[in-house]
């Protein structure tokens, strides 16, 4: 049976290796992600993440953690940061689910807005977060100097 519980930002490190995974997995769905310099800055990230207004975190688990929805808000804006479940465990509604209670939350959180970014490429995500009612409005470009 799946349990799904809300962890803290200071225990955030439970969710490192599947981070590290869902990097490696948007590495093979998009030719630009690797480029962009996005592979493991975990600890960059868990700083941005600090600076929210709220902030929820979510693993999913069976004998060990499968996946993990992690989500914010600032000012009336919710944002799903990140999203994965391990491959072998997709297609079970895990991603679903964990949706779902953020979508829940954010709401009840007063966002106004809900947003969601996915790498270029990724088809499986996109179709994904359109069975939620979650559809693309615009494609984002980023020029970053080495």
């Amino acid at each position: 049976m799946i349990t799904y519980k809300d962890i803290c930002l200071n225990e955030i490190e439970l969710i490192h290796n599947l981070w590290l995974l869902n990097s490696e997995f948007h590495s093979t769905k998009s030719a630009y992600f690797g480029k962009l310099g996005e592979k493991d800055k975990f600890k960059e990230r868990i700083e941005s993440w600090n600076k929210k207004k709220s902030i929820k975190v979510t693993i999913a688990f069976e004998k060990e953690i499968i996946g993990y929805c992690l989500s914010s808000i600032d000012n009336n804006i919710g944002v799903i940061e990140s999203l994965y479940v391990v491959e072998c465990e997709r297609r079970r509604g895990i991603g679903k689910e964990l949706i779902r209670r953020h979508i829940e939350w954010l709401e009840e959180k007063g966002s106004k807005t809900i947003e969601v970014t996915t790498v270029y490429g990724n088809d499986d995500s996109i179709d994904f977060y359109k069975n939620v009612n979650i559809f693309p409005k615009t494609i984002r470009f980023e020029l970053r100097k080495e």
